[in-house]
């Protein structure tokens, strides 16, 4: 619950820039579709957000772009649909490792 507050406290008075640090992380499934519900209103908003997660499923529901970083590089980007199923599951892995 309380990560669930912290991420609706961060966009209560609606900002340009929304950092999201692990806001899925510890979170039930109806708090991972509130945190995904609020990431989209900031979006529509007009708010650029930042959702940083090791929950790639999760990470290409929230965004529309995602960018994979490893020892604080860039190593690969992509619309956030094309890193899904098996395929893209396999192409993360292979960036990380």
């Amino acid at each position: 619950m309380g990560r669930r507050m912290s991420v609706v406290l961060a966009t209560f008075h609606e900002p340009r820039l929304l950092l999201l640090d692990e806001p899925f992380d510890g979170v039930d499934p109806l708090g991972v579709d509130a945190t995904l519900e609020v990431v989209a209103e900031a979006r529509a908003t007009g708010a650029a957000v930042l959702v940083s997660t090791h929950l790639l499923s999760l990470a290409v529901q929230a965004c529309e772009e995602a960018v994979v970083l490893k020892g604080g590089r860039v190593v690969g980007a992509s619309p956030a649909a094309e890193p899904t199923g098996s395929e893209g599951d396999s192409r993360y892995r292979a960036l990380i490792t």
